[in-house]
């Protein structure tokens, strides 16, 4: 926020022609105690100064929210001409009026609005008005109540008005600063962009020159920047020549100049951005500097991925090369088959992260995977192998025998039959019987062990009770039980008794016991109920009680109250094992369930181990609860006193 300032010393070279300053600031003054006289100045004012806008300027009154608000943010978003015939409100006046304005209205929208008519209707020209303006505006607005939309008009008004007297103002920190050694505050640069902007409606080399005149860096940049993005809207092909031979202090090297101007471009005129790329001196990019830092910069106006694209198609390529992904990221939504078109054309899928390129192919296989395959024609044997199966696995599910198809062809002419396997795995999931008839029929084709015995794997999957016999005598003995261990717990999704039985069958008692576990969660997941009754079934061993355990498991986690009413009908040693696959589901989410479910546990031995399980988490995550639930339980005193030891 700006601080209230003291009236700046303007000065007026004859008496006879007006009162000093001081003189003119005293009236002012008297003019406050009056209250009759300023309520008939003010509707004078008002109604003198809008007959006067609406006759000079009609084109801006506009609605007065609309016409009070800060508009120097960029001078294309409003052309806010000031007046154009000669204006008669001299310095006295405007002294009185501005008064009469501070005293009659609060609202700093309305205020604003009538601040800025009486800008445009005085005559600033006048010794001291232009003055006048400024030091009211600094010292009764803030840039919260509309500082700098007044001082945009008024450097902007003043400028039609008598420019030289307006600039010479404007850059005497003498006059104009809060800070005698600030050479130019954020003030005076904004009514200097407003008076630049209305000198070069009539001056164009002249604003240039002036702007370059700046002493600070930074301000003379902004400035030049400012006039060069007006004058791309209506000369666009002469600015953007005339802003290739411009000079910047060293403390911001040409580059950056560039990009930030890029970045005003990008914001009103995106089209315009790639011709500002071409008009880029070579020897510019040759100082690069830090590419990485640069790049970062670039890539916030990359975000349209078609501008994005003609952006690094211009860059060299240590700057463009880290921007690739980062613009196929956003463009793999909108448009992926432009994307791949891009990246084949300009070569750049080898800069493009494997992860980014994951996400097309997934993108393009759900959207035109018929149209991305045409154009696998065009990619590296290379890049071909590692995304191919991608594109197959999301393909197959929407329609697996074109993609099978197409996989199957691949595989033929030589080129692997990993997009095979992948396409039918994922088919596997989405339609098994299909999926099974399929692999029925291509089997038989497959000359090379290793591929028939994982497309056999794969029939399992889809169709245990037709394959297991096949795969079984594809399979070397030393791997048999691991490539079962992986094929059961998914062939459960299409028969879960087939799966089940085969699991039994397991030679090793450790891979059995972990594939029956498998299964039955599977199992449990989908049917419970027909799993609890195959597992009963099973004589009593540690695969029937891996069974119950892993279906209960499954079961406690979908639906927990029927899973639990459930444990009624199990006799007490199969009820124990149920109660162990829940309470161990429940233990790290849900600890006073899990203690309360090891209350029903009926071996006493099982019980404790249980509950000694629950709180060791529990005595940890919440002690509190984990004592006050212990205090009321009815355990025997010796385990309440070993579970209290769990306790911190």
């Amino acid at each position: 926020m700006i601080p209230n300032r003291v009236p700046s010393r303007y000065s007026v070279p004859r008496r006879s022609e007006g009162a000093t300053a001081g003189a003119l600031a005293s009236k002012a003054r008297k003019a406050r105690w009056t209250v009759g006289l300023l309520a008939v100045v003010l509707v004078a004012s008002v109604v003198s100064v809008r007959f006067q806008s609406r006759r000079v300027d009609g084109a801006n009154s506009g609605s007065a929210a609309q016409d009070s608000k800060v508009d120097d943010s960029s001078p294309t978003e409003r052309n806010e001409s000031p007046a154009s015939v000669e204006s008669s409100l001299g310095t006295e006046e405007v002294l009185r009026r501005l008064a009469a304005i501070e005293s009659m209205t609060q609202d700093p929208e309305e205020r604003v609005r009538l601040i800025k008519e009486l800008i445009r209707s005085a005559d600033l020209k006048a010794p001291g008005c232009g003055a006048v303006f400024w030091d009211f505006a600094l010292s009764k607005l803030t840039p919260e109540t509309g500082l700098e939309a007044v001082l945009n008009t008024l450097g902007r008004s003043w400028g039609s008005a008598d420019r030289s007297a307006a600039w010479a103002f404007l850059m005497d920190p003498e006059r104009t600063s809060v800070d005698p050694h600030d050479k130019l505050g954020s003030s005076q640069f904004v009514a200097l962009k407003g008076l630049l902007l209305e000198w070069m409606n009539s001056d164009l080399p002249g604003a240039l020159e002036q702007a370059r005149s700046v002493t600070q860096p930074i301000h003379r940049r902004s400035l030049l920047i400012n006039l060069y993005t007006q004058w791309l809207a209506s000369a666009p092909e002469d600015a953007l020549a005339s802003f290739s031979a411009e000079t910047f202090d060293d403390e911001m090297p040409g580059l950056k100049t560039w990009i930030l101007f890029i970045m005003l471009v990008e914001e009103k005129h995106p089209s315009l951005v790639p011709k500002l790329l071409d008009s880029i001196p070579q020897e510019v990019w040759t100082h690069a500097g830090d590419t990485y830092d640069l790049a970062r910069e670039l890539a916030r106006i990359s975000h349209q991925p078609r501008l994005g694209a003609a952006i690094l198609e211009r860059l060299p390529e240590p700057i463009a090369r880290p921007l690739v992904s980062s613009l196929v990221r956003s463009w793999t939504y909108a448009e992926p088959l432009a994307a791949l078109d891009w990246l084949l054309d300009h070569s750049k899928l080898e800069a493009t992260e494997p992860q980014v390129l994951d996400n097309l192919f997934e993108r393009l296989a759900r959207v035109d995977p018929k149209s991305a395959v045409h154009r696998f024609e065009r990619i590296s044997a290379e890049i071909q192998s590692q995304w191919a199966p991608i594109l197959t696995a999301e393909w197959a599910p929407q329609d697996p025998r074109a993609a099978m198809d197409w996989a199957q062809a691949r595989w033929q002419q030589g080129r692997g039959i990993e997009p095979l396997l992948r396409g039918t795995e994922a088919w596997v999931k989405t339609d098994p019987a299909a999926a099974a008839a399929f692999l029925q029929e291509i089997l038989p084709i497959i000359t090379q062990a290793s591929e028939r015995l994982e497309l056999a794997q794969l029939w399992v999957t889809a169709d245990p009770s037709a394959a297991l016999d096949t795969f079984r005598t594809l399979a070397p003995a030393e791997t048999l039980n691991a490539r079962l261990n992986q094929a059961l717990p998914t062939a459960a999704a299409a028969d879960p008794l087939a799966a089940a039985s085969a699991a039994l069958k397991i030679s090793d008692p450790v891979v059995r016991g972990q594939t029956v576990a498998k299964v039955g969660f599977q199992w449990g997941s989908r049917s419970p109920e027909e799993a609890i009754d195959w597992a009963a079934s099973i004589p009593k061993s540690s695969e029937q009680s891996m069974a119950i355990r892993n279906i209960y498991r499954a079961w406690g986690i979908n639906q927990f109250e029927s899973a639990t009413t459930s444990l009624g009908r199990l006799e007490p040693a199969l009820r124990d094992q149920a109660l162990i696959g829940i309470i161990h589901e429940h233990m790290n989410n849900s600890p006073s369930v899990a203690a309360s479910l090891g209350l029903r546990v009926n071996d006493s031995q099982t019980r404790a181990e249980l509950l000694h399980s629950v709180f060791q988490r529990w005595g940890r995550s919440n002690p509190a609860e984990a004592s006050a639930w212990l205090q009321k339980s009815a355990l025997p005193q010796a385990l309440q006193t070993q579970l209290k030891a769990r306790i911190p």
